[in-house]
């Protein structure tokens, strides 16, 4: 369990903004853009459906919710920090540091594994989501994230039986996310 509060999500966020400072999400929007609609997609699933993470329960009871266990926090940190450590020069020591081993874990988890091309990458990340479920939610509601605008949707349709065959596990209880993926990916075809 994390000892994690609320105001490490606000540092998560100000840390995530500095070190992508500059830098654009696609051609459009600064990358401050994307984290935040990772963290709205984040906050509608979380209050929308009964989520638990690591026998901590939290109910979604609506918009006018109540973090319900230490855990929530660690998510949304992790929300805000899963490109930091693929996209920036941040140092893995820096996540520890301040957010705790288990957050370093699920951020690098997220992360881009070592690669010459996007598919090799990408299969070395999958290695390191297969079996954690709260890398594999913050992957998930990235992947919602990505797939929004439609614009590269091309790309994610090709990798989806993949990332699904890796990634998709009954139990995690997430068919709603895999849902709105699948409605994202085919809407815009």
């Amino acid at each position: 369990m994390s000892n994690l509060n609320g105001r490490d999500i606000l540092i998560a966020a100000q840390l995530a903004t500095a070190f992508h400072s500059g830098q654009k999400y696609g051609d459009e929007s600064y990358y401050a853009g994307h984290l935040l609609q990772c963290a709205n997609y984040h906050n509608y699933f979380m209050t929308t459906y009964e989520i638990q993470f690591d026998d901590y329960y939290y109910a979604g009871v609506g918009s006018h919710n109540e973090f319900e266990c230490e855990n929530e926090y660690l998510i949304s940190v992790c929300i805000f920090l899963h490109d930091i450590l693929e996209d920036t020069e941040c140092d893995s020591k820096v996540i520890e540091r301040c957010f705790g081993l288990r957050a370093l874990e699920i951020v690098n988890a997220v992360s881009d594994g070592e690669g010459k091309t996007r598919k090799e990458r990408k299969e070395a990340c999958y290695k390191k989501l297969a079996g954690d479920r709260s890398a594999t939610y913050v992957k998930l509601i990235d992947r919602i994230a990505n797939t929004a605008s439609g614009k590269k949707n091309d790309m994610y349709r090709k990798e989806h039986p993949r990332f699904k065959e890796v990634l998709y596990r009954e139990d995690h209880g997430f068919d709603m996310l895999w849902n709105k993926i699948e409605e994202n990916l085919f809407k815009y075809k």
